[in-house]
């Protein structure tokens, strides 16, 4: 299965490594998602997934989710520098998404989605009384 993945560029490779920083985050509205159970949620979900990364020496017990994402979207291999560059996960699943932002709703629109109720809570204080 490792020979089915493209090798990922250098620009994207550039960009990607550049979202660790929440500055890069916010200018390219990306961020990565890391994790074989982040990844499946995601791929059910209606988040718009950019690419998905993988590390083939890792990926053999997930190829039916690996086949699930070619189908959909851009799987990229990556090479165990290039993983360990992208990566916060010290023991790493082999499985990463590169995932699109979405906006913020707008007040009435978050209104309207929650059916109007919000709870607001004022000067919340974490202590006891005896």
């Amino acid at each position: 299965m490792q020979s089915d993945f493209p090798n990922v560029s250098q620009n994207q490779f550039k960009k990607w490594s550049k979202l660790a920083d929440v500055k890069y985050r916010g200018e390219y509205g990306l961020f990565i998602a890391e994790g074989a159970k982040v990844v499946e949620e995601l791929l059910k979900s209606d988040w718009q997934v950019e690419a998905v990364l993988v590390l083939p020496e890792k990926i053999s017990h997930r190829e039916r989710l690996v086949a699930q994402a070619q189908g959909k979207f851009p799987v990229y291999r990556l090479k165990s520098q290039e993983w360990k560059k992208l990566s916060q996960d010290g023991g790493p699943e082999g499985l990463m998404a590169v995932v699109r932002d979405t906006e913020e709703p707008s007040i009435p629109s978050f209104l309207q989605s929650s059916g109007g109720h919000i709870l607001i809570l004022h000067e919340i204080n974490n202590f006891m009384k005896d």
